[in-house]
């Protein structure tokens, strides 16, 4: 079954407002599995969170929002600690690379990079370890695989909600 996307958009409670678009910002998008904005994954992640950790992954939600908007390479906004690959994989011998953000705290967000400066959020997890294990593995590969499928069929944007 294939994905919808949405923007990101933090929940109303946090005050927070995205600066507005330019032609060389990051837009950030996150996945979600109906036609319907409310079932992002992004939303879902939280809802799962400890408060401790919900409050953690807002603020880095802010600040990742922030600097993607300055349209500047991650990695020169952020440190290697901060930003780097978290795991790769291969669909067809071609290497996907998986990326990580940190931002303080025990949060996570993990995402791809897609064309036309385009990152997709796949998943937010708090960590208490730095090694992925198996599991967190494979669902991060499926959800790549899911937004890659609607690229090469060139059918990301017609699948934004």
């Amino acid at each position: 079954m294939q994905p919808y996307f949405t923007r990101v958009v933090l929940p109303l409670s946090t005050g927070y407002k995205a600066p507005d678009d330019w032609d060389g910002c990051w837009k950030i998008y996150t996945i979600c599995p109906e036609a319907d904005k409310a079932t992002n994954t992004l939303n879902a992640d939280l809802k799962h969170l400890e408060i401790v950790d919900r409050k953690s992954a807002l603020t880095t939600y802010v600040s990742f929002l922030n600097k993607a908007n300055t349209g500047q390479n991650l990695k020169d906004i952020y440190n290697e600690k901060q930003c780097h690959e978290a795991h790769s994989f291969k669909i067809n011998g071609e290497a996907i690379k998986i990326f990580r953000i940190w931002g303080g705290g025990a949060i996570r967000i993990y995402f791809i990079y897609l064309p036309n400066k385009i990152i997709c959020i796949l998943k937010t997890w708090p960590k208490r370890k730095d090694n992925l294990s198996k599991g967190e593995k494979l669902q991060l590969e499926e959800l790549a695989r899911q937004v890659l499928d609607c690229l090469r069929m060139n059918d990301f944007n017609a699948r934004v909600v």
